[in-house]
């Protein structure tokens, strides 16, 4: 009797378990998180409840046929924006702004050729899978749903629904009333909108791009002297390694022996923390924003301030240009692909590719070319011989995501044949350099008795890897630094943030240094903040934006180089974009 009591009571409640279903199955992206899944972010939808009502109230009316399938097209796209913001959030933590996604569609088809594997061919599949299983699942909840329409339940349905809504709109409006930001329920449609709302802002500020541009008075300085300028951009190196002693130790350590060797060869250093506009990737982004003075957060910025004017917009590389530099880009990252070609964009003298490098070896993570081979080669064949008054980037590729295979330092490295036997023997990581390989050892050390909080079991791996790949990166910058000579700037920095690994609350920093041998070229740097060492303090605060780097690099050759010239402003905030 009891059993049958409560088979009826299980009956009569499955509509609204539907509900509940309908719920999670709509709220399954929030639990997707960079280190794995978790509840944290889960909360009741509103979304749900507002399409249920409509379809409830339009079930048995006339129009109820049309309004059924537009339901299902916004339900549709609510559950495809609901991925996007999930993905957005676990690798560059950004909300997505749909105008800019458009611009970003080819990025993703490269992106996806370049990291092609069985594992990620498993994984799309998978996910087809489960939106197709998620898609049925829905469709069938919404069937045992429709039995709260049922003539003898209307009544009860009316009232469960009243107190729905009832607590709905309280616990939407109760943390506004109070001004907090916390939010109790999730709208996806609110975030919809406004993700429309900030992509038209977007589009009315790019078709008036920079009505007015500070650097034009760059054109008036004349450079009296030329140091050469090295510019070494390290991928995905970021502020998160002071996040944890088991990565901050070890890089501290790597950069505090990096200092001891090279000023016992003249060098001099400033460092500090710069804000970059992205995080986990885009790194052109972060370049255009270093180069050009601009704050480019977004790829529809880009587009419109550089990539429809190559060379033309104000940038350092023109500006050095003007004043004589021979100016090369070294980037083994880039090479030609269906839907995004090679393009110089801001006007090198020469720029060398993955073509102009003529590696045969196995690939190395996502950039293929071990940075050591590039930068050997590079300066064999096209650098050595450069004047003095001279500008080389180098986009270093090696400490890019996803760090499954991380090369090390060699003494034979122009061998292929050496890069093809550490792929067959695997020798002990961090390289040959002795720093590097005490730093490395400690942090697996520390690995094995700690797990950060951030490090969930998806990337329990991943750190330890990233942390190879930096060291291995400024490793071969000390070795490169060590064979110049004359009178040098160089800038050492991090584009962006890593994806995968970086918390949710961290900020955009990365670190910077420079090197010069003259060091009254880094004066106009210790006055904007920088510390006089490679290694700033974990909790240094960050006194410089990638947008204002081109003023003060300006403004630092103009103390130096040109006596008598008035300094141009420092633009901490960069060139603003009039809307």
């Amino acid at each position: 009797m009891r059993w049958e009591h409560w088979r009826a009571r299980l009956h009569d409640a499955r509509p609204w378990l539907a509900l509940i279903g309908l719920w999670l199955l709509f709220e399954l992206p929030s639990a997707v998180q960079a280190d794995g899944l978790s509840l944290r972010d889960v909360r009741p939808s509103g979304d749900v409840l507002l399409l249920c009502s409509v379809w409830a109230l339009a079930h048995a009316q006339p129009f109820g046929r049309f309004v059924r399938p537009l339901l299902r097209v916004v339900a549709g796209v609510l559950v495809w924006f609901r991925l996007d913001c999930a993905v957005c959030a676990a690798l560059m933590r950004q909300a997505p702004v749909l105008y800019d996604q458009a611009f970003l569609l080819p990025h993703l088809g490269v992106l996806i050729k370049d990291l092609w594997s069985a594992w990620l061919a498993l994984g799309l599949g998978a996910f087809v899978a489960l939106i197709a299983l998620g898609a049925r699942a829905a469709r069938r909840l919404t069937g045992v749903f429709a039995g709260v329409l049922a003539p003898q339940r209307l009544q009860r349905t009316r009232g469960v629904f009243a107190a729905l809504w009832c607590a709905l709109v309280l616990s939407t409006l109760w943390p506004l009333l109070l001004g907090s930001s916390a939010r109790y329920v999730h709208w996806v449609s609110v975030e919809l909108a406004q993700s429309v709302t900030e992509s038209l802002r977007i589009r009315r500020s790019i078709e008036h791009n920079l009505l007015t541009t500070p650097y034009s008075g760059y054109d008036a300085i004349t450079l009296q002297r030329r140091p050469r300028v090295l510019f070494f951009f390290v991928e995905s190196y970021g502020r998160m390694l002071t996040s944890d002693p088991a990565l901050a130790r070890p890089w501290l350590r790597e950069l505090a022996s990096m200092e001891h060797d090279l000023s016992r060869r003249g060098w001099h250093f400033a460092s500090a923390y710069s804000e970059a506009p992205v995080s986990g990737g885009r790194s052109w982004l972060a370049h255009a924003s270093v180069f050009t003075g601009t704050r480019i957060s977004h790829q529809a910025l880009f587009q419109r301030v550089v990539a429809d004017r190559p060379g033309a917009a104000p940038s350092l590389v023109r500006f050095l240009r003007r004043q004589g530099y021979n100016t090369v880009l070294l980037a083994p990252g880039d090479s030609e692909r269906l839907g995004v070609p090679i393009v110089n964009y801001y006007g090198y003298n020469q720029a060398l590719r993955a073509q102009q490098l003529h590696y045969t070896g196995p690939g190395f993570g996502w950039g293929t070319i071990p940075d050591q081979y590039s930068v050997t080669y590079a300066q064999d064949h096209y650098l050595r011989g450069l004047p003095e008054a001279s500008l080389v980037v180098f986009n270093l590729v090696s400490s890019h995501a996803p760090w499954r295979r991380v090369p090390q330092l060699m003494n034979d490295d122009r061998s292929v044949d050496a890069y093809r036997r550490q792929v067959r023997q695997p020798s002990r990581p961090g390289g040959s350099g002795p720093s590097a390989a005490s730093a490395i050892v400690s942090a697996l050390e520390s690995y094995s008795r700690t797990r950060p909080r951030w490090n969930g079991p998806m990337t329990a791996h991943l750190p330890a890897a990233y942390l190879r790949s930096v060291i291995y990166d400024l490793e071969l910058i000390r070795r490169y630094l060590r064979d110049q000579s004359g009178d040098t700037l160089v800038v050492v920095m991090g584009d962006h943030q890593p994806p995968l690994i970086t918390a949710p609350e961290a900020d955009f920093d990365v670190p910077i240094h420079v090197f010069a041998r003259d060091r009254t070229l880094l004066h106009e740097l210790f006055a904007r903040g920088f510390s006089a060492s490679l290694h700033p303090h974990p909790r240094y605060p960050t006194v410089v934006r990638h947008e204002a780097l081109f003023s003060l690099l300006v403004r630092t050759l103009v103390r130096s180089c040109a006596p008598g010239v008035p300094m141009p402003p420092l633009l901490s905030r960069g060139a603003r974009l009039d809307p």
